[in-house]
Order: structure tokens, then sequence, then C-alpha cells
């Protein structure tokens, strides 16, 4: 049965659906189910193999080594996956094909069509509310309370506060308007518009060449303009912004009438447009035309008046305007029907759209968009004009919208983006043409067909209240779209679909299978146990636990950061399980505890396991579907987030990617043999595991809630998922704030690998002052042992997130997780053999005394891999015997 999806279709920033969200934090909770066995199996260690307890250790460290060694060639399996499904999978002549040559019944062209046909019919439905009373009731639910967020009347009172600011902080054609016009520096206002069009108007010149018509107009508008802020109207409006001149000579340097100003400048070379400037000069002269074009909006346009009559169109709540009219409809009661609603109802209408309206006004200022950008004092001001009006027209008029965005005709719009790529005869350009197709569709950060149908589907309540409008047209257009969005996704996710997202599932539950046999071998054991199959199961788990995490990675990365705050959360709900269990059956006298405790364990796996699996499955197998919809307009591929290798690198995700390498990489080297097991007092190693256990939960969970705080795309820099650069961009090229602070955060990588350098060089100088302050000195000791483990947890936390959001690193997100990976088991390995090396000299007698610390160090890395390699080599041993065994018979 279809399941109602709180989110929208998947895509680039969507990370909302409840089921999803529940799916990735016991997709985090049940991927670390095995470390937790192979280490709380040591009791059945002791019971069913007899081993006697100077083994224990070495019995519990080859169980977890083989279960990390075994993920290694799963992990590479599902990398070798992942990069087959986005680099050698190509959609684009599926998607071309799923197009049509012609609009043919079941073509996306056709069915584009069909979805602009029913979107024009729910347009039509509600566009007329001075006429059809259903149409007047929608747009009265729309209307709202006063203060009701998302409804027109609050709207409007936004967006008139941002219009009244922008008129406060406007120029006029005043003195003082032209002193703000002229910018307060040299990259700001007319004066930085003069230096562009000085600019345009010396490469038209040299473009043109001495001696030829053209050339000695363009030097002369250059002059008159000005080379630098020292010379023509640029050095006036130098002098005037500074209160060293004035207005008057402004004006004069522009529009002298005797030949010098720039404005008569700039008409002796317009009137060459068709004789000198043609042909290669033409480019160069259009840009001259581009230049004087916004040089002369911001002088001539009264900026202040144009937000003036914006504001009176929407009216202060007292006046027969927009808001007014509004509140007249709104404030009716539910009963009224006839002349008493539709009259109220138009008058909101012509309010807006009128020759008077708020519509037009806008029209007018948008107009002028290049001006208000101009200056920097009044920019931010016009962005929330546009942004308060654009959020009025997305209630308003989502309709007009979606049909505008599907387009008609195939002359606009996404209709005509699919009739280029259906069209395509083999020119070359299929790439770029079936891009163009996803970018209007969907994968855009502007205005896409999604987002304004999603911005209709948030009115569903507002069509169900115009009676036959909302079981009519806008279940229609439902359908319509459901078919076209089934027939798009079906194209460009189908290999996922089934590489990817299918094979996941199986994972989950394979994960959930290997816990369930882990506990028939361990409850079935006898007296002795079955040594070489409890092996077996974990090895199994290990290679299960690899490719599972891959492939999780890959499904959707926009949930990593909710999958690695699963993860964290892990330590402390099994230990509180632990804990709880030691307490119920503690007592070896009464009950056979460590048999208990372990049952327990595998148990409270075996239940998380299944619900993971279950979850997962439930969230990528069945049919989602939007709520206001019918069960038929499910779609199987609501949840599936297609990405491919198709952005372009950005510097700024070297950043975090090096975070999760170092993160990853570096942490099981130090941590716990030799920080805190060889520096820390030893009473205190239990403590530091217990602060860890705490702590380690906070940075996750800390950067999962910022991202659920955010909104829009790409986020704004409070997470560390937006562009961690100076100025972060959003599609409308406004800028949302700086993140470049993020890399900040960069300093943990040097501390982790400060830190242990400092653990190493200690156990070796042990005379030396830093060796003094640190071993064995409780407090310094415990500290710098958090610290390290603190720095891999918060780099982890910070470089994924960092990776995969804005920065664009989400499509290759498995590589430093599988280079991090190598790191972290190898040098984990070698790291056991260091330490055995070590412990096994006397101080008194030091291998590497005399030699330089280049020979020091080569040596024990040569002793370290004499004893690692054989342990690593024996590893395989048993798995290789079994599975030899299995092709003998």
């Amino acid at each position: 049965m279809p399941h109602i999806c709180s989110a929208k279709q998947a895509g680039v920033g969507v990370a909302d659906c409840d089921l999803l969200i529940i799916a990735y934090i016991f997709a985090g909770l049940a991927m670390m189910l095995n470390i937790r066995l192979s280490y709380s199996s040591a009791p059945y260690a002791l019971i069913r193999f007899r081993l006697p307890e100077n083994l224990f250790s070495v019995f519990v460290r080859r169980i977890a080594s083989a279960l990390e060694l075994w993920c290694l060639p799963s992990m590479l399996l599902g990398n070798i996956i992942d990069l087959i499904q986005k680099l050698a999978v190509n959609t684009d002549g599926d998607l071309k094909a799923a197009a049509g040559t012609e609009k043919s019944q079941g073509t996306l062209r056709k069915l584009a069509e069909a979805l602009h046909t029913q979107a024009n019919s729910l347009n039509d439905a509600v566009n007329n509310p001075g006429a059809t009373e259903n149409a007047a009731k929608v747009l009265k639910f729309k209307a709202g309370s006063e203060d009701e967020e998302g409804k027109l009347r609050k709207l409007a009172k936004d967006l008139y506060t941002a219009a009244t600011q922008l008129e406060n902080k406007a120029p006029d054609n005043s003195d003082d308007g032209l002193k703000q016009k002229a910018g307060t520096h040299q990259n700001d206002g007319l004066r930085k518009l003069a230096g562009e069009l000085y600019i345009a108007a010396k490469a038209l010149q040299k473009k043109v060449g001495t001696g030829v018509s053209g050339h000695d107009e363009a030097q002369s508008l250059a002059n008159a303009v000005g080379e630098s802020e020292s010379s023509g109207i640029r050095a006036k409006l130098q002098q005037l912004a500074e209160n060293e001149g004035t207005a008057d000579a402004v004006r004069t340097a522009y529009e002298d009438g005797t030949g010098d100003g720039v404005k008569k400048k700039f008409d002796e070379v317009q009137k060459l447009k068709g004789s000198a400037y043609t042909s290669d000069k033409q480019a160069a002269y259009y840009k001259v035309e581009a230049a004087w074009n916004a040089f002369n909006a911001l002088y001539t346009t009264d900026l202040k008046e144009l937000a003036k009559e914006l504001k009176n169109a929407i009216g202060n709540g007292s006046q027969s305007k927009l808001r007014q009219a509004l509140a007249a409809l709104g404030n009716l009661q539910d009963t009224a029907t006839g002349a008493q609603l539709t009259g109220p109802a138009d008058n909101v209408k012509t309010a807006y759209d009128g020759g008077e309206g708020v519509k037009p006004k806008f029209t007018k200022l948008k107009d002028r968009e290049s001006s208000y950008q101009a200056i920097a004092a009044i920019r931010p001001n016009y962005k929330e004009v546009v942004d308060a009006m654009t959020a009025f027209d997305n209630v308003y008029k989502p309709e007009e919208l979606l049909k505008d965005a599907v387009g008609q005709g195939e002359t606009t719009g996404l209709t005509k983006a699919l009739a280029a790529l259906g069209n395509d005869n083999g020119s070359g350009d299929l790439p770029s043409l079936a891009k163009a197709v996803k970018k209007e569709y969907s994968e855009s950060f502007g205005p896409t067909v999604k987002s304004k149908f999603e911005l209709v589907m948030a009115q569903a309540s507002a069509y169900e209240k115009g009676g036959t409008i909302k079981t009519n047209e806008y279940t229609q257009l439902l359908h319509a779209w459901t078919v076209f969005n089934d027939k798009y996704y079906g194209v460009i996710s189908y290999y996922k679909y089934y590489s990817i997202v299918v094979p996941s599932v199986i994972t989950q539950w394979l994960n959930f299978l290997t816990y369930v046999i882990l506990f028939v071998v361990y409850v079935a054991g006898g007296e002795t146990g079955h040594l070489t199959v409890f092996y077996l199961v974990i090895a199994i788990s290990g290679f299960v636990f690899g490719i599972n995490m891959t492939l999780v990675y890959s499904v959707d990365w926009n949930y990593i950061p909710i999958y690695i705050a699963g993860e964290n959360c892990f330590p402390i709900i099994t230990s509180f399980i632990h804990y709880i269990t030691t307490l119920m059956f503690g007592n070896r006298r009464k009950w056979n505890s460590d048999f208990i405790v372990v049952v327990v364990d595998i148990v409270a796996a075996i239940i998380i396991s299944l619900v993971a699996a279950m979850v997962w499955s439930v969230a990528y197998l069945s049919k989602p579907k939007y709520a206001s919809a019918k069960d038929k307009e499910a779609s199987w591929y609501h949840h599936i987030f297609t990405n491919k290798f198709e952005g372009e690198f950005k510097p700024e995700v070297i950043s975090p990617f090096l975070m999760i390498i170092v993160g990853m990489g570096l942490v099981y080297a130090i941590y716990p043999g030799i920080a805190p097991g060889m520096i820390v007092p030893f009473y205190l190693i239990d403590k530091i595991e217990m602060v860890l256990l705490i702590a380690t939960i906070f940075p996750p969970v800390i950067v999962a809630a910022l991202r659920r705080t955010t909104k829009g795309w790409p986020p704004p820099p409070q997470s560390p998922m937006c562009q961690w650069t100076l100025d972060i961009r959003g599609f409308d090229g406004q800028s949302k704030g700086t993140g470049l602070f993020w890399h900040g955060f960069d300093l943990l990588m040097v501390i982790k690998i400060s830190l242990a350098v400092i653990f190493i060089y200690s156990l070796h100088y042990r005379e030396s002052h830093l060796s003094r302050s640190i071993i064995n000195q409780p407090k310094m000791s415990t500290f710098l042992s958090i610290t390290f483990y603190m720095c891999h947890e918060c780099l982890l936390a910070l470089g994924f997130p960092g990776l995969v959001g804005a920065n664009g690193g989400g499509d290759y997100v498995l590589i430093p997780q599988y280079i991090g990976a190598l790191f972290m088991i190898f040098l984990a390995f070698y790291s056991e053999g260091y330490i055995i090396e070590y412990k096994s000299h006397d101080p008194a007698h030091w291998p590497t005394e005399g030699m330089t610390k280049w020979n020091a160090f080569c040596y024990w890395c040569k002793r370290a891999s004499k004893i690692t390699n054989p342990n690593l080599k024996s590893l395989f041993q048993p798995i290789a015997k079994l599975f030899t065994f299995f092709i003998y018979f």
C-alpha cells in the first residue's frame, strides 16, 4: 500500500522525509552492531572455546581485525558499482528516446503537453474569482487572516514592509540622491558602472582600429567617462561622493549639450551602430551599449519613487488597495455566496493586476533591477522586496507559474527543451540538450517545473474549498503530473534503482540475517562451540558491513548527516542495554552471566537490524505519494535520488575531502592502543571511555540539527552543508553570507596529526620535557587523549556534510570514505605490531640507541611490518580454506 511522503521528490538538498530520516537513523545504528559484537563476544571465547585468559585479548583483537579487514573488499565492490552507475551508465540516449521525435502517445513531449493542458485548466478555474464562486472561495482561503503564516494577507503585509524599507533607503533624483547613486567607493554605484563603461568604450576603440570610422567616437566616449577617477565624469562622481564636488558638476559632465557630455558622446557612438560597428565589431559595440544602459538607467531613474508606487499599490491596510481588498475578502463569513463573495474577490484581482495594481508596479521596479543591485547600501532591501513578492505570487498564482514553467506549444519552458532533445539529429549536443531538460524539470537550484508543482500542491486545502476544483481540475493535474513524473524518473533512475537501491535493501536484510545466524551459532554451540563457523559469520558480517555502508552513502547523500548521527547514538544505546543486562543478570552465582550478556547483545542486534531492514524496505520498495494524491498517483521513484558526475570541481571541496581522510585514517593508529593505552594511568582509561561515550554524540547531532533548521539551497552559512566560500550565492544571485569560517575547522586536522606525533615522540623520548608533561600525568594525558578522539568525531561530523553539500562533492563521497577506511584499518594493524614490538624491549637496552631519527623511524616501521604482515595473512586462511573446501566438493 502506498505511504504518504512528508517531503518533496528526492533531489539536491531534499532531506526532509520523516520516513527516510528514521530509515537512515536505524541504518546508522544497525551498521555498527557487528563492531559491538566482535568485542562483546569475548565472554563467548572464554566459555565456548575454553581459551586461556592470556589469549583473551588476542582473540578479541583477531575477531575485530577479521571484521575490519573483510569489509575492505566489499567496500571496494560498492565503490565500483557506484562508479559504474555514475560513469558508465548514460541515460541521455534513453531520455531522448523517451522524449520522442514527435508528440505521439506515451512520449514525454506528449505527456508534457497534457501536463500543460491540466495546469492551464486549473489556472482558468481559479483565475476569475470575480465571475466564478468556486474561484472566489479558493482565493478567500488563500487570503487567510491578517497574521496567518503562508496566507496572502500576511504575505502582503510583509511585502508592504519591505517596499517601505526600500523606499526609505532608495535614492531619488535630488542632489542627495545623486550623491547616494554615486556610491561609497569606486566599486559601488555609478562610479563602478562608469568604470565598466570606460573599459567597454576602450575595447571598442581598439577593435575598430586607428584611422577607421568609429575610432574617434569611441575614444571620445572613453575620454568623457575618464580613464580613472581623476578625469571625466568619473572624477566628478568621486568628488561628489567624498563631499569635494557638487551634483551640478556631475550633471554637466553627463548632459553637456556643447558636445563634452557623456550622453552626447554615447549618442555619437550609437549613430554609427549600423555602419562602423558591424561584423566583428558588433559584439564590442553591444558591450558598450549594455554598459551605457546600465549607467544611464541608474542615473536617470527615481528609485525611491518606484518603491513608493509599489508600496502605495499594496496599501497599509486602511487604504482601498490590495491589503484592504484581501482583508475584506478574508473577513467574510464562510457562508458568503454570490456577489457577496465574488465582488470582494474581484477587488483583490483588480488591486493585484489592474492598471495601478501591485503587479504592474512591481514589474516597473523589477525592470530597474540592475540599478537597485548597483548600489550596495540598498541591495539587501531590494532583495527583500523581490523575495516578498515571490512569496506572495507563490501563493496567489502558483497555477500560472506552473503553466508557464511547463510551456505551451514547445516554444518555452520544459516543452521547448523536450522538443529540442527529441529532435536532436546526432549533432553532438545530446549531453547539453539532456541536461537542459533536467534543469527545466528538476535539477536546478532555480525555479523548476517540479518546484512550481510543489507550490500548487501546497494549495490543496484551498482547492478543496473550491468545490469541484479539487475533484476535477486539481485531481486531473495530479494524474498528469504523476504520469509524466513516473515516465521521466523511470528513465533517469532505472539503473540506479536496480544497481544501488535494490542491493542496499538486500544488504540490510543480509545484515539482519548474519545476526540471526550468529545467535544460532552462539546458542547451539554446545560445550565447546563452533569456532570456525563463528569466525566465518564475523567475517561475513564484515563483508556485509562494507558493502552496506557504501550503498547507503550512494543511495542518497543528502541524508548522510542523519546517518552519521544514528551511528554515533549507537554506543550509548548499546552500552545502556549492556548496563541494564549486567544489573539484572550480573550475579554469577545465580546466572550464567557471561552467556546471558552476549545473548542479550545479539538479540538487541537482531531487533535493531530487523527494524532497520524493514524501514529501509518500506522507504525504498514501496510507492510513496503526496498527501493530497490518490493511491494510484503513488510513484516508484519518489525517493530515488539520481546523481552523476556532472558538476564542476570546486576547490573548496578539498578541505572536507581531507577532513574525511584524516578523520577516519588516523584514529585507530593511536586510539586506544597508544592513547590512552600507553600514556594514561590505567585507572583513568575507563573514565575516558565513559566521557567519550557521551561526548561523541554531540558533533553529528548538532550538525544534523543545523541541517534541519536551515531552509533553501544552497544552505545558509550556519549549516556545514553550505558552500565554504567567501560569498554564498543563491540561485537568484543574491548573497547569503560567507561560509569561509568553516575552513577554520581545518585546524582540527593539524591538531589531530600533531597529537599523534606528540604521543609517539613522548614514548621514545621519555626524558624530554614534553614526555614528562604528558605520560602518566592524569590531567594532561586524559585531556589530550579525549581531544584526539574528539578531533576524529568532529572531522567526520563536518567533513561528510561539507563534502556532500553545496561544495559539490556528493558525487564522489565514496572516494574519501574508502581512502580513509584503507588508512584506518591498515594503520590500526601496523599500530598493533608497533605496540607489540615497543613493549618487547627494555628501556635500559633500547634498540635504536645511537641511531639517527630517520634510521630509528625506519627500524620501528620494519619491525612493526614484520609482526603485522603474518597476522594479516593468517586472517584470510580460515575463510580461504573454507572456500577451497566448497569449490573442491
